[in-house]
């Protein structure tokens, strides 16, 4: 059987991406084209959007083993896959005080353009280290803004984990806006699931500030 880990991957993917793409289609119904559309929508994060491809493949072989469609009818199989960075293949960059305080000017000056819920998505990454998906993903159920403190739910080496917010970090959630009716911190544009991705938001504000060598 698959890991606590995976598991709780497996749901994370299959509730903030296949849910709001195909939750309204029958098992049946759901095809090639269907699942071509979901995996462009999410070609700026080719890691997750292949991971989902891959689930959504093995959902729909349970699908046909337990008659739910037709033998051999996986709309997922044969699916081209986005290419993936080879792990390992970036190179760490450590920034001097005066880089760091270009960048979080850069965040300010770029957060007309690229939106403020990046923009703190990028704040908090800055001031905690975290990987980008962990603070994507943050829910207000899981930040105790008063302790300090965020439980996440999918990190690289656990299932579930606590971890300390620093002061700079709680200053910049306490002022992010919550949404009636979005669990997550930092909404996507259809304020149900979270923000997926901030990658031209970061390459803007690493251009404005002269750092192009960082990623």
């Amino acid at each position: 059987p698959p890991r606590p880990s995976t598991v709780a991957y497996y749901e994370i993917l299959f509730r903030c991406h296949v849910l709001p793409a195909l939750g309204t289609k029958r098992v049946d119904a759901v095809t090639s084209a269907d699942l071509e559309r979901l995996h462009a929508a999410m070609r700026e994060t080719p890691y997750i959007a292949n991971r989902t491809l891959s689930l959504l493949q093995q959902a729909f072989d349970q699908a046909e083993r337990w008659g739910w469609r037709p033998q051999h009818s996986n709309p997922a199989l044969h699916m081209e896959r986005y290419r993936e960075e080879r792990r390992g293949a970036r190179k760490e960059v450590m920034l001097a005080a005066a880089e760091m305080a270009r960048l979080l000017a850069a965040m300010d000056e770029e957060e007309p353009n690229v939106g403020p819920v990046a923009c703190a998505a990028l704040r908090v990454v800055f001031w905690t280290g975290w990987r980008v998906g962990e603070v994507l993903a943050l829910q207000w159920a899981n930040v105790d803004l008063k302790r300090g403190t965020a439980r996440l739910l999918l990190t690289k080496t656990a299932a579930e984990e606590y971890r300390q917010l620093p002061a700079e970090a709680v200053s910049v959630l306490a002022q992010v806006p919550r949404v009636a009716g979005c669990p997550y911190v930092f909404p996507g544009q259809d304020l149900q699931g979270h923000l997926t991705t901030v990658r031209k938001p970061w390459a803007r504000i690493r251009r404005r500030a002269g750092l192009d060598q960082i990623e």
